[in-house]
């Protein structure tokens, strides 16, 4: 039954017409995660970084924090998002992504909700920026997604950043950055441990 919903797709181009018609087949599970892979490449959707302050013991030397962060480049941390969705307008601004846990990022985050809850309850000041990258920044996306390649892409003189007023890192030429609070600490999605052996 579920074998068909996570079955990787086959791209069949007609010899009359330039678009691409998405078929589901039945493969082995390499096949079908590189198939799904290619499907997903090609679906329009919007990428993003999302950045923040790594907390104090994750980093190397002193935190800073305003204007005085930007000396301290080690002090941040980005990640490319390609989950980036947008909840709800009303009654307030809702977005959300996802992310692999374990991670830095993760761990960030989550350490940020935990000191703000325990210093100001029921108020959560901003603590991560997403930008929201537009056309030409497909390097960006590359540069905040491979730390093996680019461990500290705040570092190179090809990324270019100011600070928030909340001395969050905005990337310069972004579309848009929004300056957000996590509403919680991370919450898992499960998992697919209970399905049959196709997919371990």
């Amino acid at each position: 039954m579920f074998q068909p919903c996570f079955a990787s797709s086959r791209r069949v181009v007609s010899d009359k017409a330039r678009n691409c018609s998405h078929y589901i087949t039945t493969l082995s599970n390499k096949d079908i995660r590189e198939q799904l892979r290619e499907l997903l490449r090609e679906t329009a959707q919007s990428v993003a970084v999302v950045t923040t302050v790594l907390r104090p013991n994750a980093t190397a030397g002193t935190r800073a924090s305003g204007s005085a962060m930007n000396h301290y480049p080690n002090l941040y941390h980005g990640a490319t998002l390609s989950s980036f969705t947008s909840i709800a307008l009303d009654p307030y601004p809702l977005v959300a992504f996802s992310l692999r846990i374990p991670s830095r990022m993760a761990t960030a985050l989550n350490f940020h909700v935990d000191q703000a809850r325990a210093e100001t309850p029921g108020l959560i000041s901003a603590h991560m920026v997403i930008n929201i990258l537009s056309a030409p920044q497909a390097d960006l996306a590359v540069k905040f997604s491979r730390a093996d390649l680019h461990p500290h892409p705040f570092e190179d003189p090809d990324v270019h950043w100011t600070t928030s007023e909340d001395g969050l890192p905005i990337l310069s030429g972004a579309l848009g950055a929004l300056s957000c609070a996590s509403i919680s600490r991370s919450l898992p999605l499960g998992d697919l441990s209970w399905l049959p052996g196709h997919f371990p």
